[in-house]
């Protein structure tokens, strides 16, 4: 397929794990010779400059000196050269980019388009950066698009679907090491978590949860739950996902998209168990590959134990490379 453009995917994670969530989620994205994916500002520079890059964007914010941080503008990325000579599209996921610097690359490339991908509900993304005004969400991009259904619609975005990779994952000799996996930050999902976690213990299955970001004086304890500091790697993830028998989802209040959960029991041929009904709108579900619940007595458990094979028949429509193709059409 052609290209209009010459993307540059502001992307978020741990510069130079292989391991990390992002790495892997745009790993497509990174064999494309007209797309530079970049995890941070001055990815490509040694550890001193990137801690003095964090030093100084540190003082410019405690001491209120702007131009100390955008000092570094002109080196947040670099490319080599592309193989074709076409106008830049700059493609926003990061926390770290701003609205200045945004104006620096309309300034600096005048034929550049921006386009805004929201990962997080649009409200939560806002409260984390009160630094875009309604009036900068308006001049800085020249696309907004969500993958929540929710605020596509109501905002009037363009919907994508959450992206992701297929990477090889090794199938453990012991298949199947749990019943039912979930891994993820509680947020206000954990009341239901440990419901389903008793529920499904209590007839005699061997849940495995891990769970971050939780209040000690809030954890409950349980045999098969883990409560970490610290995230769970991204490829331990999909380990744990691969020889479960069943994939667990719990959407949070506010969302109404696919979750990472979903895209994984399609790519990876896994029974789902959700309590997202916009499920049911995909055309890959199916109540053989998918259940879904509202209450925790609706949760059908024979669908752990059916030993009958299932298949999606993945096309890869969850690929990086389907986000730019969407970018192109509506630009």
């Amino acid at each position: 397929m052609g290209h209009k453009y010459n993307y540059i995917f502001f992307d978020a994670g741990n510069i130079g794990n292989i391991d990390d969530y992002y790495c892997i989620c745009t790993e497509d994205l990174r064999k494309e010779n007209n797309v530079k994916v970049v995890t941070f500002p001055l990815d490509y520079t040694n550890s001193l400059l990137h801690n003095l890059f964090i030093l100084t964007n540190h003082l410019s914010k405690k001491l209120k000196i702007g131009f100390l941080r955008k000092l570094w503008f002109p080196f947040y990325f670099k490319v080599s050269k592309f193989e074709k000579k076409m106008p830049f599209c700059f493609i926003v996921y990061g926390y770290y980019i701003k609205p200045d610097y945004l104006r620096f690359l309309k300034k600096k490339y005048p034929n550049c388009k921006i386009v805004k991908i929201h990962r997080d509900s649009y409200n939560i993304w806002r409260r984390k950066n009160p630094e875009f005004t309604d009036k900068d969400m308006a001049t800085l991009f020249d696309l907004q698009m969500s993958y929540d259904l929710g605020d596509s619609e109501k905002l009037g975005m363009i919907h994508f679907d959450e992206i992701e990779s297929i990477t090889h994952v090794e199938v453990s000799d012991k298949y199947p090491i749990h019943d039912v996996f979930f891994a993820g930050a509680a947020k206000d999902r954990l009341p239901i978590l440990i419901k389903v976690y008793d529920y499904l213990e209590c007839n005699g299955f061997k849940p495995y949860f891990y769970l971050t970001k939780v209040a000690e004086n809030e954890r409950i304890q349980r045999e098969g739950i883990v409560y970490s500091v610290k995230n769970m790697t991204y490829r331990e993830m999909l380990y744990h996902t691969v020889n479960s028998k069943v994939v667990l989802e719990i959407n949070q209040g506010c969302v109404d998209g696919f979750t990472s959960r979903f895209l994984e029991s399609v790519m990876y041929n896994k029974r789902l168990l959700t309590n997202n009904f916009t499920v049911q709108k995909n055309k890959y579900y199916d109540p053989t590959r998918i259940q879904c619940f509202k209450c925790i007595n609706d949760i059908d458990l024979s669908f752990i134990n059916d030993p009958s094979p299932i298949e999606y028949n993945y096309q890869g429509e969850f690929s990086p490379k389907h986000l730019i193709k969407l970018i192109e059409d509506n630009l």
